[in-house]
């Protein structure tokens, strides 16, 4: 199995980058916002034209799993829950503040697929292609609390990719493929990876690990 789109503008963010300032919304929108929807909006902003409406997938394996993890501990021990907190634990918030904030009402998935979730987001958004000129994929998480590092020690920073995808004359490809030794495991060493290789002004490959096979995403430039 193979696909693929056309890259057309992209932003990504990483552990050592700039701060999210996310100075493009009002104060009180901004207090309101978790960690990791900062780095989705900044990253977001980047990428989405003033008044640009897009259909759009949002792809997180464990979404806001800090604020999570929190609740369940207030929980255990008894304690009132925030009602802020709790929107953020829903999987599609961040898409919801995004809508919101962008006032696009557009048709909006959000996706998770444990590691096979940002080959997901890819093979969603080329599906919305076929009706949609152009598709918004924002992928993004953020570190594990220290009690599940254990079973998935890979998954142990923030980071967020945004890019918005064309259907005409791809340059960006996924295909699956069988597991081999090598291959790159958790969402934010996969992220570097393709954040490294739409840098690129050249060809290159990027071999990611998934449940049953891995993903090969690999850059085609004329």
């Amino acid at each position: 199995m193979m696909f693929g789109a056309r890259v057309e503008r992209w932003a990504a963010w990483h552990e050592g980058d700039a701060p999210a300032r996310v100075e493009f919304l009002a104060p009180i929108q901004r207090r309101r916002l978790s960690p990791l929807a900062r780095i989705v909006l900044e990253s977001l902003w980047q990428v989405v034209k003033p008044g640009e409406n897009l259909p759009s997938v949002f792809a997180s394996r464990h979404g806001e799993v800090v604020s999570t993890h929190h609740m369940l501990t207030q929980l255990a021990a008894d304690q009132p829950l925030s009602p802020v907190e709790f929107s953020h634990s829903v999987h599609n918030s961040v898409a919801g503040q995004v809508s919101i904030f962008r006032g696009d009402r557009s048709e909006s998935t959000a996706v998770s697929a444990g590691a096979d979730t940002l080959a997901s987001a890819l093979t969603e958004a080329v599906c919305l292609l076929a009706d949609s000129h152009s598709v918004l994929v924002a992928a993004y998480d953020e570190g594990l609390p220290e009690v599940y590092t254990p079973e998935m020690p890979h998954e142990n920073e923030k980071w967020a990719l945004v890019m918005v995808l064309r259907r005409d004359d791809p340059n960006l490809f996924v295909r699956s493929t069988a597991q081999s030794a090598g291959a790159l495991e958790g969402g934010v060493a996969t992220s570097r990876a393709i954040r490294a290789l739409l840098a690129t002004e050249g060809h290159g490959e990027v071999r990611q690990r998934g449940e049953r096979h891995d993903w090969v995403w690999s850059r085609h430039v004329a």
